[in-house]
């Protein structure tokens, strides 16, 4: 796809290169640089986060500590979640899974132990904590803490044999007392995998009673409200859950930062996809935490996601993250075959799209790292370029002149907007014109195969100065509020260029 445009400066081409020779992953020969093209933003007091780029690697298999952290170290990690910590919440199931070949397991009267080992190699160890998938015996302990669909049963149908519970509930306490526990170790960091809610719930008689204290009315059904999206009520219940998940964050972050500073909190956030049927904001969610993460280097079953999805999800993340530091989490398996091990040009294109625009990179191992050396040499050579070459991936500003929307809006409140299939989410398809998703990656394919460099914005960003852009692109945003509406036609009046698949008439305020 080529594309005419108007009045555009000279030499578009050769601006912004944040790439290596190759985007999706050309490493094999080796990694060039292309000079001329990082700028620094300005410094400030750092925490430990801030300071390089993370090379995160997560082993999900079981090792004795020292082999451990020996085979992080020689994988060039300098973080990883530990998954093998068990203490977290007592019905955490998902760790379990993973216990299939044995290893030793990390508790509290050993984590010192493992800390010190970490430590010495130079790693940094964030807690896995997973806050989604609860062993549902353990749930039926605790029906008040269950998160309850909309025909008022409890869900426990998570990854087909979990349930869940609600943030809302009083088992908040129960993660705020394992979160303090926590920080009084040597930790570098918590991660949240969730919270989320999920399509049909969350009916609890708490999240009940919060919701009619806020609107002054019984909270609405999503499953039934998701085909007319229109609605106030529509609006408010996914107002409530993002705000929900944001309240749960800000109260985790405060009780580590009193306890210590220099703990990191962050949590797997939103991809490019609609955020109503798990009620993760992006924009709240960062303001209550350290680092903005989400799965764009997950894939699944017949491989029919786009091949840009790590790259798109990075952009979209630097844009949203407002300065912060970004991750995208690379997985190195095909869902849902989760001890499969992904062959190495599939690894080079998770890394070279994740660290081409600008994020952090998380790397998940799911089977033993012995059995698959030629797949870890490509997780070696990636961060061993990373960290003799720091500065290419680091603290950068883009200076790309064309920006692609992803409407996150439209996502949430147009019937034509489905869901695709993730960790949290079943794939919910549509049968009307206009997908987003098609018509998002439809121009970002295009984009990248006429080497034009580009930012994706939302709609935040679009309310922001826009003066810097010749052209922008609106895939299908059909309910852009006023005041994106008008930022649009202020910058086209200004002599800027857009390129709109519709109308776009203001929706919502």
């Amino acid at each position: 796809m080529k594309f005419k445009l108007p009045g555009m400066k000279e030499n578009l081409k050769s601006i912004n290169r944040r790439e290596f020779i190759g985007t999706t992953g050309a490493v094999a020969a080796g990694l060039t640089i292309l000079p001329g093209s990082f700028i620094k933003s300005p410094g400030k007091e750092d925490k430990w986060w801030e300071k390089e780029p993370l090379r995160i690697v997560e082993l999900e298999e079981g090792y004795e500590f020292g082999e451990k952290a020996d085979l992080l170290k020689g994988l060039g990690a300098n973080m990883e979640h530990l998954v093998r910590f068990i203490e977290t919440s007592p019905g955490t199931s998902f760790l379990d899974v993973h216990n299939l070949y044995g290893g030793k397991k990390v508790y509290f009267d050993s984590l010192i132990d493992y800390l010190k080992e970490a430590h010495k190699r130079e790693i940094k160890v964030v807690i896995y904590y997973n806050v989604h998938a609860i062993e549902h015996t353990y749930a039926r302990q605790h029906p008040d803490w269950q998160q309850i669909k909309d025909d008022g049963k409890p869900i426990e149908t998570v990854y087909t044999i979990d349930s869940s519970f609600c943030i809302n509930s009083p088992w908040r306490e129960e993660v705020f007392q394992t979160v303090r526990k926590l920080a009084s170790y040597e930790i570098d960091g918590v991660f949240y995998d969730g919270p989320i809610f999920f399509s049909n719930t969350c009916y609890c008689e708490s999240c009940r009673k919060l919701f009619k204290g806020k609107y002054l009315k019984e909270i609405p059904p999503k499953t039934g409200l998701s085909s007319r999206r229109d609605s106030a009520d529509w609006k408010d219940i996914i107002e409530f859950q993002s705000d929900s998940i944001a309240r749960f964050l800000r109260d985790s972050n405060k009780i580590i930062k009193e306890i210590n500073p220099q703990i990191l909190l962050y949590m797997n956030g939103n991809t490019i996809a609609p955020s109503w049927p798990t009620g993760r904001d992006n924009r709240k969610i960062i303001k209550e935490t350290d680092i903005l993460g989400a799965e764009g280097g997950f894939l699944y079953g017949e491989l029919t996601e786009p091949v840009y999805k790590p790259g798109a999800v990075a952009k979209l993340l630097e844009t949203q993250a407002d300065g912060k530091p970004t991750v995208v989490f690379d997985a190195a398996k095909q869902g849902p075959w989760t001890f499969s091990t992904l062959p190495p040009g599939e690894i080079s294109i998770l890394y070279s799209q994740t660290i081409t625009h600008q994020a952090n990179v998380w790397l998940a191992i799911c089977d033993t790292p012995h059995f698959h050396e030629k797949e870890m040499d490509v997780i070696r050579k990636y961060n061993r370029f990373i960290k003799e070459n720091p500065d290419p991936f680091f603290r950068t500003e883009s200076l790309a002149k064309i920006a692609l929307v992803w409407p996150q809006k439209t996502g949430n409140y147009y019937t034509g907007s489905s869901v695709p299939l993730t960790d949290f989410t079943k794939e919910i398809s549509v049968a009307k014109a206009g997908n987003l998703g098609e018509e998002f990656y439809g121009f970002y394919d295009g984009l990248s195969r006429g080497h034009f460099t580009f930012d994706v914005l939302d709609e935040e960003a679009i309310n922001k100065d826009l003066n810097k852009f010749d052209l922008i692109i609106s895939p299908n945003a059909a309910c852009l509020g006023k005041v994106e509406a008008g930022k649009i036609r202020e910058f086209v009046n200004n002599g800027g260029n857009i390129i709109s698949t519709i109308f776009m008439r203001p929706h919502m305020a």
